[in-house]
């Protein structure tokens, strides 16, 4: 019906991609995580922004705090670099031309294509996304009367 070969190729660009995604966005997370870019969310609409001028981001409901966190993330790069690099692998020992696993050629091409084109054409056209003045009025508001609230209670 179809080759060996080329099926262990199609699941081998899916694992590429896959654990590629995993391993940009931990590299990310760690990089953020390790230069304090992160901060604790007070409830609170002000930006600030790192050293570098780079606007902070804040967390989400859940966490894993401090240096636990950050072995977390190396812990997860390097199992996500381990499995991305093996993916690309053949099967057998024995490689010939008909079966070898050409799916890191396939990602290295798309990879470079891709590069390429947000060079040239998509980084001068990308907006970003759409953010909704009013609603961010809105929550802040919202936010402050809780706050309020909270610290009439409290006294």
């Amino acid at each position: 019906m179809g080759s060996v070969a080329a099926f262990n190729g199609v699941l081998s660009i899916a694992i590429a991609g896959l654990f590629g995604s995993y391993l940009l966005t931990t590299s990310l997370l760690l990089y953020r995580r390790c230069t304090g870019a992160i901060v604790v969310d007070n409830g609170s609409f002000e930006t600030a922004s790192t050293s570098d001028g780079k606007m902070r981001i804040r967390w989400g409901p859940w966490r894993v705090p401090g240096a636990l966190g950050i072995a977390n993330n190396i812990f997860a790069f390097i199992y996500v670099l381990f499995v991305f690099f093996f993916s690309f692998w053949p099967n057998i020992a024995e490689v010939t031309v008909e079966n070898m696993n050409w799916s890191v050629l396939v990602t290295s091409l798309i990879t470079i294509f891709a590069a390429i084109y947000y060079y040239v054409w998509a980084k001068n056209t990308y907006q970003g996304p759409v953010i909704d003045v009013d609603t961010l009025t809105a929550q802040s508001v919202y936010f402050d009367q809780v706050h309020h609230a909270e610290s009439l209670i409290k006294s």
